[in-house]
């Protein structure tokens, strides 16, 4: 009886890590990371020809997030995007500059630091 028990318990065992490990993958696959933060930051335009969610965000030349949604704003278009690393300090009057990549690359948002360098 014993060994019955014990081929079931570990069964059931590997059935939740199993279940577990498949969880996880699922997770890594669609970018959540638990223990991650990000934070948004929303910049304004005029116009938002070719930007699309997804595209890259660059500061100082360094990827450091995507664009997570484009909605349209009250003065023009509004642009959010997703920042990966949650120590990263961009300051407030930063100017954000759209560029591609490339012949035929995808846009890129260039955040640059503003003269005055304030936060």
């Amino acid at each position: 009886m014993q060994s019955r028990a014990v081929r079931e318990g570990s069964v059931g065992l590997m059935l939740i890590a199993g279940l577990g490990v498949f969880g996880a993958i699922f997770l890594w696959l669609r970018g959540l990371t638990p223990g991650s933060q990000t934070y948004n930051i929303i910049a304004q335009f005029d116009r938002a020809p070719g930007m699309q969610p997804g595209a890259v965000v660059r500061f100082r030349g360094i990827r450091v997030g995507k664009v997570s949604k484009i909605e349209p704003g009250v003065n023009g278009v509004d642009v959010v995007m997703q920042m990966d690393n949650p120590d990263l300090l961009v300051p407030k009057d930063v100017a954000v500059e759209v560029s591609q990549t490339g012949l035929i690359g995808e846009p890129v948002r260039r955040n640059h630091p503003s003269q005055s360098g304030g936060n």
